[in-house]
């Protein structure tokens, strides 16, 4: 049979333009961008996490959680939990799990620590009425853990910062299905997430965007910009940077490259470079892509600037070389970092896999 004109037509077109238009679908990759904290605490850099009240199991759960939180956050030195290993709840707070703030107070001191961070751990139903202890069964959809916070300078005797962070269970336990070790794990796991959730009122976090990578340049250097793509799908910035450089200095005048430099600085943290990039980009082309992330790198830009005010005491910052166990008598070691180099923000990591109930 007799190939039309069109066919003819469509078989003659170039492969390369072929795999232009086919390329021209959009592709996304996930970045990651600190964020100040909520609530910063003025002027402190030491913080011991004391027991919680409320459920045991759970309670700890959370204490535990606020922990590693503060710990990753890298905006304090952290008491380590051997530090109040021999504390407990009933010496720290009253019957209704309000703390006890004279006795916190003591036990920082003992410690050495600017700041102390006691709470209580509590469960409801959808409602907001309590469930007590056995939180998850027959009747109930709802199930709330809810940690109230409060973190207390332990030199002013104030309270800095106060909140309550929730995290919700939604489903009901069949009594068919219904075991008390499903019981005691849904209970232990929103107890945590509610930990994390209060930590990160006072810590550095990290927001995940979902952004769109440029993909429509036919011109020099779009071999590097589909394979930077591919990279950055995939989480590898670095490389991916490596390969948009390559893109830019085959042609300074690519938009699409230019754009993507800047999400790679971005992801990497230099946010100051990503808006320069962006704004070439801009000058190029003003597509609405390159503003929205000239905007949301100035937001980064503010935010950074916040964090940086946190981490600039009037001297040099301190760091902590280690904490002997023990709830009394630990001595601080002394380790002075240069004001100039220090960086307590490493780039933003790759996000952890979420813990599934």
């Amino acid at each position: 049979m007799a190939m039309t004109t069109t066919t003819l037509r469509f078989a003659s077109m170039p492969w390369v333009l072929l795999a232009a238009l086919a390329g021209c679908s959009q592709e996304r990759a996930t970045l990651l961008s600190w964020r100040a904290p909520a609530a910063p605490l003025p002027q402190t850099r030491t913080v011991a996490v004391l027991p919680l009240a409320g459920p045991t199991d759970q309670a700890e759960a959370a204490r535990h959680a606020v922990y590693e939180t503060l710990v990753q956050g890298e905006l304090y030195q952290v008491a380590p939990p051997a530090a109040v290993a021999a504390t407990t709840a009933e010496t720290l707070y009253h019957d209704n799990g309000v703390a006890k703030r004279a006795a916190a107070i003591q036990l920082g001191r003992q410690l050495n620590v600017d700041a102390v961070v006691v709470g209580h751990v509590r469960f409801e139903d959808g409602k907001g009425r309590p469930l007590g202890s056995a939180a998850v069964g027959f009747g109930v959809r709802q199930t709330v853990a809810v940690v109230d916070f409060e973190v207390v300078d332990v030199r002013s005797g104030i309270a800095t910062a106060t909140g309550h962070e929730s995290e919700t269970y939604f489903g009901e336990l069949s009594e068919r299905s219904w075991n008390s070790k499903q019981e005691d794990q849904i209970l232990l796991t929103i107890a945590q997430k509610a930990g994390q959730k209060a930590a990160g009122q006072i810590v550095p976090s990290l927001k995940r965007t979902d952004v769109e990578l440029a993909n429509d340049w036919m011109g020099s250097g779009a071999g590097h910009v589909r394979s930077g793509n591919r990279l950055a799908r995939a989480g590898r910035w670095e490389d991916a940077k490596v390969s948009w450089e390559k893109a830019v200095a085959a042609n300074p005048g690519n938009p699409a490259a230019l754009y993507n430099l800047g999400l790679a600085e971005e992801a990497l943290g230099n946010y100051s470079q990503a808006r320069c990039h962006f704004q070439r980009a801009l000058e190029i082309d003003d597509k609405p892509l390159y503003q929205t992330a000239a905007n949301r790198s100035d937001e980064a830009v503010q935010e950074a600037a916040r964090i940086a005010q946190l981490t600039a005491p009037v001297q040099p910052p301190i760091g902590y070389a280690s904490w002997p166990a023990g709830p009394t008598g630990v001595q601080r070691t002394a380790a002075p970092v240069a004001a100039a180099s220090y960086s307590p923000f490493p780039p933003p990591a790759a996000p952890r896999a979420r813990q599934a109930y």
